[in-house]
């Protein structure tokens, strides 16, 4: 028998007395996922290719037996969910048995004609009726915990579930012309009930029947609006968003069927306040994606006018998010699409969403109206304002879109809702990320006029704020009063938005308007530096800038950069060297600002490598003020904030980590710079560099080894054997050496570090090893260290060469397997 042969033969074996035991007994929820690993496995090992060779009735078996585990534990899964177990085996062994499914849907067009079909129906009808309440569904009505509970302590239901959600949607696509027409059905069906029940309770008092009435259809909607954002969406992180092909391929073949009424389809879309049934010839000859989002819209329609009649307080702040999830998934996808990426493109989808179309622009206007009228009515619900914003944003991250999205209504009534809601009334990062939104949206202007004339509308104000503040005579007796405080806080959360919103295109423009704030960042850190919040934002827009815009700015603009971040670091230090305070949470307010210093100078050094400026006009760039280099900023920087730096503060591991990568890509840039600093600060950097090779951890040790090697080889290079740096590194070819015996640092990391020492201090090392040689009792162990030190530098010449390192390598591994073979250091 061949090898395949025998592989088909055992799997046929395994599989016959496994389907028979999981046939015959009723599983238990510790049982399911090791039934589950089972299955996973057996794909895994036997993928499709092998599993269809399988005897025609054995191959049935299985497939039938895939399909009844899986719906199986989809039920426990949901039971597990609405109870509210700790320990849900079914979800995990459901979630095993959809991954089995990725593998064999990826192969479908193996199995037998219409098998992946029915399976993919009994698990989506499945996974549905799980999450529906009765009668339609079986969801249990065991949640019974306070919902502000929930919220504080659950993650979403779409990133919990997101992977399972996905597997769903893969699932949904396969049977489009199931399931499109049947999530249509229920979301509708839904909605209509939702609105019928909120008119009841409007006219008469609430009660406890109607209000879980009412959180059974917002559970209901919520669950239908994820599983169809799922199948008509897919998860297009990092990539260009495009419609799923199935989706597409059933929306041509809908039409191309002549059950599709264009008319008819964009009547329903553009009547969210009438119902299907309102729409003659709706039910039969609307499209079901556009069907699908019309009742989207609804929804939000039904929602405007509970909050119309002063009701808001009886929607579900979950399900409106989730219906702005839904929005914004697929707007991504749908909402002007680029039809050049489609071979083929469906014309009801076109006609309702296409560009350079009345559906288009109607639809996008009232995704705007939308967005506006959430933030002026739900703005207490922080999460509500969050998802409202990240839709916004979405419909101008692309020109194309931006540039409709300018044209509409809608987006120029939020512009002014910003300017005029009272300052705190929605949450600061919702203020960031509407001026973010602002920003990017203004990119989609091509012409440079109708493009600064965007900006002076838009930057004019809060510019003029900002002067009004900061510049009144009196500002140091108003800067604690909470409205001047709480405007402050609104303006900079507006900067650090603007600068988020920043692209190569308009980054010139945008530092011409934010350059003057910049410089008189240091005087506001000066007034404000006891006020935490402020603080912080002052770092943070710095940061910003320097990660976002640097790259980008001439070298004069560079140049003011680096003035405006400097003075803002030495005042951050005037008022904090020395400072005492009895707070809690004081030492904790110290690490967050130092760790931004500590970003805002690794990001500054970006410039020095990754500069796409345009060339300064009438001079090449970097002739004028050379000495005010990204490495020159980074340094003096350090100086100014190395005072500040405490070992406790470095017992913070992401300040540690964030130290440690600061002074070891300066090292490895500029070590000629580190040489020149005060014996001071390089006293202060290789004390935390011992520190960092004997009790921070293996990470830290590595970046401390990486910075000896470049420090010690530019010393070598240069042959620097006078200067203060060559001295002040001389005690750590000791040290390492002493780490490296006593077994308390990786040889591996060491090993390079300790070569580039050794080339420096030749006579050191020299005497360190005799002594190490003359220490031991045992003769015989004496002469075999002494030989093993020989062998150490045998045929390696002492210099800083790669090939020198090399062999040198190869030597010291031998060493330390044999050095360690016979020493112990005590």
């Amino acid at each position: 028998m061949s090898s395949r042969e025998i592989k088909v033969n055992y799997i046929c074996n395994y599989l016959q007395p496994f389907i028979r035991f999981v046939s015959n007994v009723q599983l238990l929820d510790r049982e399911a996922l090791g039934i589950s690993n089972i299955v996973r496995k057996v794909l895994l090992f036997y993928p499709p290719a092998t599993i269809v060779t399988l005897p025609s009735d054995i191959l049935q078996a299985f497939l039938q037996t895939l399909t009844r585990l899986t719906c199986f534990f989809a039920e426990g899964a949901a039971q597990e969910e609405s109870v509210c177990m700790d320990d849900c085996l079914f979800m995990e062994a459901f979630d095993n048995m959809l991954k089995a499914w990725t593998t064999v849907l990826g192969d479908y067009q193996l199995f037998p004609e219409d098998f992946c079909k029915q399976s993919c129906l009994q698990i989506f009808n499945t996974y549905l009726q799980s999450h529906l309440s009765p009668p339609d569904g079986t969801r249990g009505t065991g949640r019974d915990i306070d919902s502000e509970e929930i919220d504080e302590t659950e993650e979403d239901d779409q990133i919990k579930f997101r992977d399972q959600l996905q597997s769903i949607g893969v699932l949904g696509r396969q049977i489009p012309g199931h399931a499109l027409p049947l999530l249509a059905r229920l979301l509708e069906e839904r909605i209509n009930k939702l609105h019928l029940q909120l008119q009841r309770m409007h006219a008469q008092a609430l009660n406890i029947s109607e209000s879980n009435v009412l959180d059974c259809l917002f559970e209901d909607i919520h669950w239908l609006l994820l599983i169809t954002g799922h199948v008509i969406c897919m998860d297009s992180e990092g990539e260009t968003a495009l419609i799923p092909s199935e989706i597409m391929h059933y929306s041509i073949q809908q039409s191309s069927n002549s059950t599709v009424n264009i008319n008819t389809t964009l009547a329903l879309l553009a009547s969210p306040s009438r119902t299907l049934a309102d729409i003659p010839g709706a039910d039969q000859s609307a499209d079901h994606i556009v069907r699908l989002v019309a009742a989207v819209l609804r929804f939000c329609e039904v929602e405007t006018k509970v909050v119309e009649a002063k009701l808001a307080h009886l929607l579900s702040p979950q399900v409106s998010s989730t219906t702005l999830w839904f929005l914004r998934q697929w707007a991504l996808s749908y909402l002007l699409p680029t039809e050049t990426y489609y071979s083929e493109i469906s014309m009801p989808l076109v006609s309702a969403f296409g560009q350079h179309t009345d559906g288009a622009l109607w639809t996008m206007n009232y995704i705007l109206n939308k967005i506006e009228s959430n933030l002026c009515s739900f703005s207490w619900e922080a999460t509500l304002v969050k998802e409202s914003v990240n839709l916004l944003s979405s419909l101008v991250e692309l020109r194309d879109k931006g540039a409709v999205v300018l044209k509409c209504q809608g987006f120029w009534q939020i512009v002014n809702l910003q300017n005029k809601l009272d300052r705190g009334v929605l949450p600061q990062a919702a203020k960031r990320g509407l001026m973010k939104t602002f920003i990017l949206a203004g990119a989609a202007l091509e012409d440079s006029q109708k493009r600064d004339e965007y900006w002076l509308q838009i930057l004019k104000p809060l510019q003029e704020r900002f002067k009004n503040i900061v510049c009144q005579e009196n500002f140091n007796q108003t800067f604690q009063d909470d409205k001047t405080r709480n405007e402050v806080i609104d303006i900079f959360e507006c900067f650090i938005g603007v600068v988020q919103g920043s692209q190569v295109s308009t980054v010139q423009s945008l530092f011409v308007f934010l350059s003057p704030m910049l410089y008189e960042c240091a005087a506001v850190l000066n007034v404000y530096h006891n006020y935490q919040q402020i603080v912080e934002l002052i770092l943070q827009l710095f940061c910003e800038c320097a990660r976002g815009m640097l790259c980008y700015l001439t070298p004069a603009e560079s140049r003011q950069m680096y003035e405006c971040c400097l003075s803002t670091i030495q005042a951050y230090a005037k008022c904090n060297l020395g400072k005492h305070s009895l707070e809690a949470a004081a030492e904790e307010d110290s690490f967050s600002d130092i760790q931004m210093l500590m970003e805002l100078l690794t990001n500054l050094l970006s410039k020095d490598f990754i500069d796409l400026s345009p060339p300064e006009d009438g001079s090449p760039q970097g002739s004028e003020g050379s000495a005010f280099t990204a490495g020159n900023v980074c340094l003096y920087g350090l100086n100014i904030i190395m005072p500040l730096m405490t070992m406790d503060l470095l017992k913070f591991p992401s300040l540690c980590l964030q130290y440690f990568k600061m002074i070891t890509f300066v090292c490895e840039m500029y070590p000629e710079k580190i040489c020149q600093q005060s014996e001071d600060l390089l006293a202060s950097i290789l004390m935390t560099i011992q520190m960092g090779l004997m009790t921070l951890g293996p990470e830290v040790t590595t970046m401390c080894c990486d910075f000896i090697q470049s420090l010690g080889s530019h010393l070598h290079r240069n042959s620097q054997n006078c200067s203060s740096a060559y001295q002040a590194l001389r005690p750590y070819l000791k040290l390492l050496m002493d780490l490296i015996f006593s077994h308390q640092i990786n040889s591996e990391q060491a090993g390079p570090a300790l070569f580039v020492l050794i080339c420096c201090y030749q006579e050191d090392y020299q005497e360190i090893a005799q002594n190490l040689i003359n220490n031991q009792s045992d003769s015989e162990t004496a002469q075999r260290l002494a030989k093993a030190f020989t062998d150490l530098t045998t045929n390696v010449t002492l210099d800083t060469a790669r090939s020198q390192k090399m062999r040198f390598r190869e030597n010291f591994d031998k060493f330390i397997v044999n050095v360690h073979g016979f020493l112990l250091v005590k």
